[in-house]
């Protein structure tokens, strides 16, 4: 899944949670090495006939997968290639397709285990390097997958995967400047795929307390024709951190309904330690849908225990301040390296 910082935002209030990475890799199980014990199984019942396997050659087998894996069928798409890799061993762009799959179906060990072998066999190949780094960065290994991704754009600077990724493990340690540096080379190498870069790029900026330069940031991606509901709950959240209230609530009317908008205004205000206005949107966000918006309802409680001071509000421009509510991280846009 291609990599983006999340907004979700107060930390401790229901709907309002930390800074943090989208992962939603579909699974083939719980359990990893079982799943990839599945592999051949699924596959074999979905192979045509052995006759026709002897007679098919590599490219053929390497379409059948590409097929397959476009349609989800990621068992298919490993066995497809590994029949390919039977009739052409050594074949790196095959190699790294099995890899591709494998991380598909979030069995990162064996995926990590497969770009590293053919890393070690062809050192000059970007992708392989591109596909450990992101097999590391899944297992939390992040030391070592910003190394795989700085050997993938050394080799090929135009590797606007590991560029972003680069971007995020950045921002992370809190190195804001190199981020930027990162997210901007990521749109520049890559200029077709724009959304993700400057949804980090803006997440950035707001990480770093720049919220004026986050707004614009988020505005400029909705003017440019990226606009999403998650893009203008960004958007909202930099402005009403910006203190600019009205065109926050404007935002986040864009994103969603008018209890959501209430409830995230709300969140806003919560986080920048006005109480008393963020009890009066949590309320308006429950009498404009009682019967759904229960998210508000614990917000409100939550405000009002701060209005009591029994516990110190998280402070803004920490990296876990105030949020909004569940479901408003923007799109996760899905990598598919070639």
């Amino acid at each position: 899944m291609y990599p983006v910082l999340l907004f979700l935002l107060a930390a401790g209030a229901t709907g309002c949670s930390s800074l943090g990475f989208g992962k939603s890799e579909p699974q083939f199980g719980t359990n990893i090495q079982s799943a990839a014990g599945k592999f051949e199984d699924r596959a074999s019942r979905s192979a045509p006939p052995d006759r026709e396997l002897a007679e098919m050659t590599a490219p053929e087998h390497e379409r059948r997968g590409d097929m397959a894996r476009s349609r989800g069928e990621m068992a298919n798409a490993y066995f497809q290639y590994e029949k390919a890799l039977e009739k052409d061993p050594g074949n790196h762009r095959i190699m790294h397709k099995q890899g591709v799959v494998l991380l598909a179906g979030g069995i990162n060990d064996q995926a990590a285990a497969a770009f590293r072998n053919l890393a070690e066999e062809a050192p000059e190949y970007a992708p392989a390097h591109e596909g450990l780094g992101l097999a590391l960065f899944r297992q939390e290994s992040i030391d070592e997958a910003e190394t795989a991704f700085r050997r993938a754009v050394d080799i090929d600077p135009d590797r606007w995967e590991s560029h972003t990724y680069l971007g995020i493990i950045h921002d992370t340690r809190n190195e804001h400047e190199l981020a930027r540096k990162a997210y901007i080379q990521a749109i520049r190498t890559n200029p077709g795929n724009k959304t993700a870069a400057y949804n980090n790029l803006g997440v950035s900026y707001h990480r770093s307390g720049d919220y004026e330069r986050a707004a614009r940031v988020f505005q400029e991606a909705v003017n440019a024709g990226m606009a999403s509901d998650r893009m203008y709950n960004n958007l909202g959240r930099a402005l009403g951190m910006a203190g600019k209230y009205d065109q926050a609530l404007a935002a986040f009317r864009k994103a969603g309904n008018r209890s959501q908008a209430y409830n995230n205004l709300g969140c806003i205000y919560l986080a920048r330690g006005r109480y008393e206005r963020a009890i009066e949107y949590f309320e308006k966000a429950i009498s404009a849908r009682p019967e759904y918006y229960t998210t508000a309802g614990e917000n409100l409680r939550y405000a009002r225990l701060a209005m009591e001071n029994r516990f110190r509000p998280v402070q803004a421009g920490t990296g876990t301040e105030a949020g909004m509510a569940p479901g408003m991280e923007m799109d996760e846009p899905v990598i598919d390296p070639q």
